[in-house]
């Protein structure tokens, strides 16, 4: 378990920065301010991940990944119920890849990401349109 637990630390210190460096990059806020908002966040359903794999895993494999997310800590939990932002899907998926691969077996685990890593792609892609509409431009 503590090679589980190290892998999910680095993960989300990955996350961690790249939020970070995001911030102070874009002037939407200080660099190496990593403060989050106070939130309550009690159940994977808060994240955005959440809702993708109660779409995609079947309720035993959901079960798993609730008792998985339930085992981070608190400010993780808090850090992932903010929609992901621009720079830091690979960190995100990494971290998600690592609280859930000891959980779901192969192919459970592979659909898991695969639905995970497609909704950031619709992200991405929203976030793609949006840019476009701002700028006068449409699909």
């Amino acid at each position: 378990m503590g090679k589980i637990s190290e892998k999910v630390k680095k993960a989300s210190v990955r996350l961690f920065e790249a939020r970070i460096s995001e911030k102070g990059r874009d002037g939407s806020g200080p660099a190496g301010n990593g403060a989050l908002p106070e939130v309550q966040c009690c159940s994977i359903y808060s994240t955005v991940e959440g809702c993708v794999l109660a779409n995609c895993l079947e309720k035993t494999a959901l079960m798993r990944a609730e008792y998985a997310f339930a085992a981070l800590p608190g400010e993780i939990k808090r850090m992932l119920s903010f929609a992901p932002e621009k720079g830091e899907f690979k960190a995100r998926a990494d971290l998600w890849g690592a609280v859930l691969k000891p959980v779901l077996p192969g192919r459970k685990y592979d659909s898991a990401m695969q639905a995970i890593n497609r909704w950031y792609i619709h992200i991405l892609d929203m976030e793609l349109v949006k840019g476009w509409e701002d700028n006068g431009k449409h699909r």
